[in-house]
């Protein structure tokens, strides 16, 4: 019995079908498969039987051709025949006055492995308008020829005002085209009030810095300032309240060196000294350096308490003779005694050690002799 061989059919050097016959027996070709833009020519050199020994069977393929279809506004204006890969060179674009041709859109480089449709347009021929202001560009329009420039907006620019064209065209040439203008800064007032009444306005436009005026001065009064004044010139108007406040000093009260009140008071205002409150056996002062009402400046108030002075009466025989005047902790000094007939001076009664803080009658004694 004879032995079975192997049949293959190769792509590429790559098996797709094997087969197993006997020698001698018919080969029956089978279908080539498909290879993407090539097209199936022949099973390269096989025989009709199969012969001793194992056979393999290579497939030949040949490069197909594809229809590449020009079309304009979807109008056919042109086809080839393109083989799969090859490089495409592409239709000369047509020319129409007044036009312009948009390209083929989507042809590729090199032949697909598909028939190709591509198609082109024609557009009315566009030129740019620049516009330029104050030297620089603005914005740049695409018109046609002809196109109406009548309705274009005015230019817009924070802060600024547009003052007009160099030269207006009213339709658009064959050409590129620039149109130069002009912006002004808009202008606004500053106002500058003292005490909610109007002092002083002025203009600055939109961007220049802003001065302030100098600041107005009243007797025995401090102003307040004009708040914050931006650097430069906003696009609105702009009003700055300075106020004037009195003038405020402290004042203080010492006694005996001593701090004891302390407050501030505007000026002009009266001042009311604190109560000083009593102390035995002294008297105070009063207040020094202290005006009626608040001057434009600080005050300072100095009292001191003094020793008081009390009566020191003298009486002999029911009657006053002397008296003195002896300060208020102070050790009495007392005079001599009036002479009595037939009696000797035995000093007086009733002296205190130190003066209290009232009035001291002391009596003479005498004794017989």
């Amino acid at each position: 019995m004879a032995k079975q061989k192997r049949l293959n059919y190769l792509v590429d050097g790559i098996v797709v079908h094997t087969e197993f016959l006997k020698e001698g027996e018919k080969i029956r070709i089978i279908k080539a498969p498909e290879k993407p833009g090539f097209e199936f020519k022949e099973w390269k050199d096989h025989p009709v039987f199969m012969p001793k020994s194992h056979l393999n069977i290579e497939a030949v393929y040949v490069r197909g051709s594809y229809r590449l279809t020009y079309t304009i506004d979807g109008v056919e204006v042109d086809h080839a025949m393109v083989t799969y890969g090859d490089e495409i060179t592409p239709l000369p674009s047509p020319e129409r006055e007044g036009l312009t041709f948009s390209g083929w859109q989507g042809l590729p480089h090199v032949m697909p492995a598909h028939p190709l449709t591509v198609n082109g347009t024609f557009a009315a021929n566009t030129f740019t308008l620049t516009l330029v202001m104050n030297g620089e560009t603005y914005a740049t329009y695409q018109f046609e020829p002809g196109a109406d420039l009548t309705g274009l907006p005015n230019p817009e620019l924070e802060g600024y005002a547009f003052s007009g064209w160099g030269k207006r065209y009213k339709k658009m040439p064959d050409s590129n085209l620039t149109m130069k203008g002009t912006f002004k800064p808009n202008k606004h007032k500053v106002v500058f009030n003292v005490d909610d009444e109007y002092r002083f306005e002025k203009t600055v436009a939109f961007g220049e810095p802003i001065r302030a005026i100098a600041e107005p001065g009243r007797e025995h009064y401090t102003f307040t300032g004009w708040g914050t004044i931006p650097e430069t010139m906003p696009d609105s108007d702009l009003d700055f309240n300075g106020y004037f406040n009195i003038n405020c000093h402290p004042i203080t009260f010492t006694l005996d060196g001593e701090e004891i009140f302390s407050d501030e008071f505007d000026y002009g205002t009266p001042i009311t000294p604190p109560e000083v409150p009593a102390k035995e056996g002294y008297v105070f002062s009063g207040w020094r350096n202290l005006p009626k009402t608040m001057p434009d400046e600080e005050v300072h108030a100095e009292g001191r308490y003094y020793l008081r002075r009390y009566r020191l009466i003298c009486e002999a025989n029911g009657k006053e003779v002397d008296r003195v005047q002896v300060l208020y902790g102070a050790a009495p000094v007392l005079p001599d005694a009036p002479a009595k007939r037939g009696y000797r001076f035995d000093g007086w009664e009733g002296v205190p050690e130190t003066m209290p803080a009232q009035d001291v009658t002391v009596t003479a004694k005498y004794v017989e002799v």
